[in-house]
């Protein structure tokens, strides 16, 4: 069953076909059939890709609305090249390379009140969502792609942000004992200050001494961190 559309789609695609019936008017352009069609693909362009947008979670977004209005525009631009006309120099300023009237809106305020206030709602709940993910300490976890999934849910659950650009530092590393120089991480991570969780299926006895002489802050067998990571991974208060 398809979900009904947000307060958000609802307003840009109503706004849509009043705001380019605007645009063109200051342009001197009247609408004829072939830019009314493309008012009617422009606008399910808009709707599909809101709906599409409104399917992620706030985190995964690329892209904003307001964007997203913009490249729903692109079949008006057609349109136009189609009718021959051609954009005066007053209209060459645009947000876009091929919005060669100056087409997109700058701000969603032109877009009437609903929509303004429901792109303002958006924002508001896209930095909500952020934020923690900004705020929050970062973790490493240096093993395979199949532990690595695992083992993330339990990491991001104790309040950490799973991974990092290059040269970004770290709250705490995972390290897998089986990955190529693992030493070598253990004792760069520790150095560095990072809280080291070295784990791995051959942990024992004899080889923990080693593990916590090259840094590691706690040393633990694969199959126990993965059955209770809280016992070994730091909460975030």
């Amino acid at each position: 069953m398809t979900a009904p559309p947000s307060e958000l789609r609802t307003a840009f695609v109503e706004a849509y076909p009043e705001y380019v019936a605007s645009a063109l008017h200051d342009l001197g352009i009247e609408i004829d059939v072939i830019i009314a069609d493309a008012i009617v693909e422009g606008e399910a362009v808009l709707n599909a890709l809101l709906e599409s947008l409104e399917r992620l979670p706030p985190v995964e977004q690329r892209h904003s609305p307001l964007e997203l209005f913009r490249e729903a525009l692109r079949p008006i631009d057609h349109a136009l090249d189609v009718e021959g006309l051609r954009p005066s120099v007053r209209e060459i300023a645009s947000l876009a390379s091929w919005d060669r009237f100056g087409l997109a809106p700058g701000s969603s305020q032109v877009l009437g009140q609903r929509a303004h206030a429901a792109h303002l709602r958006w924002g508001v709940a896209k930095a909500a969502a952020v934020a923690p993910m900004v705020m929050r300490p970062r973790a490493a976890i240096i093993t395979d792609d199949d532990t690595f999934e695992q083992l993330s849910s339990g990491v991001e659950a104790a309040g950490y942000a799973v991974g990092g650009g290059g040269g970004q530092s770290f709250a705490i590393a995972l390290v897998d004992t089986a990955m190529p120089r693992a030493g070598e991480t253990i004792s760069r991570e520790a150095a560095l200050g990072t809280f080291v969780v070295a784990f791995g299926d051959e942990v024992d006895d004899l080889s923990t001494p080693g593990l916590k002489a090259l840094g590691a802050s706690t040393v633990v067998r694969t199959h126990d961190l993965l059955t209770n990571p809280s016992a070994y991974i730091p909460e975030i208060a």
